[in-house]
């Protein structure tokens, strides 16, 4: 048997610091601060709820977009390319005012779906498939940093100016340079991991891997609704509690921080426990820090921790979806990771328009209720999977030398 190649550090380490710098800039300012900034110049929340579902329009072409785009540039151009349109959007955006200014949101997102396609797929393929939960969560880690990262820069600038918006612009190109150190080509080809190749467990148990791919499709979509109706109506949820522009800007913050934290111990959890048993547990966790936001009434002592715990939750439904990518077949992963993406960002799309209509007719906390409701929903059939698996092939799974499916799998 072959010893495994070295893992390509120099490309790992570039690429991750591609997805932090871009995060940062492109997600963290524009999909997390440019909404408040928008509400400051007097959005009203279907103008809002508008914006953001645009934005994830535009995110949702450009994952569609990328694959073409990186066989007829390159990954390194296709990266470059998404970081470019962003770039032009932020620039656009400084003075373009409603209904122009939805279109540098579909440009801002479709940046945000090529690069991210692009990047992330080009990273898997140098990660080993018994190491990808770990490498997952690590990367997934520092996706959620820009989540923090992100509303503070509302703090500096108040949400009011122009300031946020340069330095989303700023960020966001610097996020290229790594990308010229980065190497476009894997490792030198080794034999499969040892005995236990999450394709050997597919081949087996096609049924059972079939099961663990609709979960991740349901995870996706579950951060998905959550995701876009947060980023996209934070603004208009802490307006209908009685909190200003600095305190929604610290609960972001405080969303983001739960999600940077949290997510490298998922991963971890993942690897260790299962799928199914993680995806569970923070179910039951984001349902219940949304109940409790929704029942806070504005109360901010009790929303910080409430949040924190939202984050952690609604980052780990992602960093879950990507794991099954992550483990999957090497000459697999482009189609997952594009089905995954889809997923993800049409519910995306769909949350912010639903919680809009909701929120204007039945009060801003629905919000919050629509994220309790999705998550509960995925913890039920998460149990209902993980239940109805048989007993004696689940412990044969856990004691023998192939892994538990659950840990991972998906289907061709």
């Amino acid at each position: 048997m072959n010893a495994p190649a070295r893992l390509p550090w120099r490309s790992i380490v570039a690429l991750n610091t591609v997805s932090l710098l871009a995060q940062l800039g492109q997600f963290g300012v524009g999909f997390a601060v440019v909404p408040q900034w928008l509400a400051q110049r007097g959005f009203g929340i279907t103008q809002l709820g508008s914006f953001a579902s645009v934005q994830w329009a535009g995110m949702l072409a450009g994952i569609l977009a990328a694959p073409m785009l990186a066989r007829g540039l390159g990954a390194r151009c296709a990266v470059f390319g998404g970081l470019a349109a962003s770039v032009a959007a932020f620039a656009a955006l400084a003075t373009w005012r409603w209904p122009l200014a939805l279109v540098p949101g579909f440009l801002l997102g479709f940046g945000v779906g090529v690069r991210w396609i692009a990047n992330e797929t080009w990273l898997f393929r140098l990660i080993p498939e018994e190491m990808s939960g770990r490498f997952v969560g690590a990367h997934e880690t520092l996706i959620a940093i820009a989540g923090l990262l992100g509303p503070a820069v509302a703090l500096l600038d108040g949400a009011r100016g122009a300031t946020a918006l340069w330095i989303g612009a700023l960020v966001t190109a610097m996020a290229g340079l790594p990308l010229f150190v980065a190497s476009l080509r894997a490792p030198a080809a080794v034999a499969p991991a040892p005995p236990a190749g999450i394709e050997a467990v597919l081949s087996s148990l096609p049924r059972t891997a079939d099961i663990a791919l609709r979960l991740g499709l349901l995870a996706a979509a579950v951060a998905g609704l959550g995701d876009g109706a947060l980023y996209g109506l934070m603004a208009k949820f802490c307006e209908g509690n009685g909190l200003g522009a600095t305190p929604c800007a610290l609960l972001l913050v405080c969303l983001g921080l739960g999600g940077a934290i949290g997510q490298y111990p998922v991963g971890w959890a993942a690897d260790r426990c299962g799928v199914l048993a993680t995806t569970t547990a923070c179910g039951v966790a984001g349902a219940a820090a949304a109940v409790a936001l929704a029942l806070a009434g504005g109360r901010f002592a009790l929303a910080v921790p409430a949040m924190l715990v939202l984050g952690v939750a609604s980052n780990a439904f992602l960093t879950l979806a990507c794991i099954t990518v992550a483990a999957a077949p090497r000459a697999q992963i482009d189609r997952r990771m594009r089905a995954v993406s889809v997923v993800f960002t049409l519910g995306s799309i769909s949350g912010p328009l639903l919680a809009a209509q909701t929120m204007a007719r039945l009060g801003a906390n629905l919000l919050m209720w629509q994220i309790a409701f999705v998550c509960v929903t995925l913890c039920a059939y998460a149990l209902g999977v993980r239940h109805g698996l048989s007993a004696p092939a689940a412990q044969k799974h856990r004691n023998g030398a192939a892994p538990d499916p659950r840990r991972g799998a998906t289907a061709s």
